[in-house]
């Protein structure tokens, strides 16, 4: 979701950001393990077809949008792991 300046306080803000470091460090290492030449083309080709179609949008609420959840569906398409490291 990309919502407007000032739409979530300084609090969820640093809350949010230290949460998603840590799942993202853990995801990487856990990744990095498993990671062979046929997982980097598969992981790099998701990546691509998530770029494409996170183009479309629609509206959420008031000064806010939406687009497709790039996360989660590499997350199906490559295993939890690779996909939070995307």
């Amino acid at each position: 979701m990309h919502a407007p300046d000032g739409f979530f306080n300084a609090g969820v803000n640093v809350a949010s950001g230290v949460i998603a470091e840590g799942v993202l460090l853990y995801a990487v290492r856990k990744t990095y393990k498993n990671l062979d030449r046929q997982r980097v083309f598969m992981m790099a080709a998701v990546a691509a077809f998530i770029f494409a179609v996170q183009i479309l949008n629609f509206t959420v609420s008031a000064g806010t949008s939406g687009h497709l959840l790039g996360g989660v569906t590499a997350a199906i398409m490559l295993g939890p792991w690779a996909g939070k490291s995307y």
